[in-house]
């Protein structure tokens, strides 16, 4: 598996490398759900995948890195804000685009959050992320494919909160 953790930054080009691989950044201060979306972004797409756990190692995965493709990443990090770090990696162009995974319920938040790129809740299926990052991989430049997803899969219209719950289903 091509999942590096914090202490794997190490980065050794190939020539495939050089040329085919999207680099994914993932930004989740919670190692376990950091190793799911890993896992989930390696296996579905067959990225590399780095994960780090906070702002300050997200810029030493930065350092090591010439450039991320896609950032996914939690609004509220231990030692700072991703939305901060995501406008500080887009403006540097050390990542092409940021898509947010989060469980925030701050709506400024996310709003800061969706003027820089999607936001997928924590409570969507990793489904959903996977599928949110792919679609974002191909819109560079452009507005982000996707606003928000919330509430098991749906999509949400910016500036629409949601409440978190998950949806019953009929029967």
């Amino acid at each position: 598996m091509t999942v590096q953790a914090e202490s794997e930054l190490s980065w050794r080009p190939s020539v495939a490398r050089l040329h085919s691989v999207t680099r994914v950044l993932v930004v989740e201060d919670y190692p376990p759900l950091a190793t799911v979306v890993a896992i989930a972004l390696r296996r579905s797409t067959g990225h590399e995948v780095v994960r780090v756990g906070s702002v300050q190692r997200a810029a030493s995965a930065v350092s090591e890195h010439p450039s991320f493709d896609v950032v996914v990443m939690d609004i509220d990090l231990p030692d700072g804000s991703g939305v901060e770090l995501a406008r500080e990696l887009l403006a540097t162009g050390k990542a092409r685009t940021c898509v947010f995974f989060t469980a925030s319920r701050d709506d400024q938040l996310r709003r800061d959050a969706r003027a820089l790129g999607p936001v997928v809740d924590k409570l969507a299926p990793m489904s959903e992320l996977v599928r949110v990052v792919l679609e974002n991989l191909g819109s560079v430049g452009r507005e982000p494919v996707i606003a928000e997803v919330v509430n098991g899969g749906s999509v949400a219209e910016p500036g629409v909160h949601s409440s978190g719950t998950r949806r019953r289903s009929k029967g």
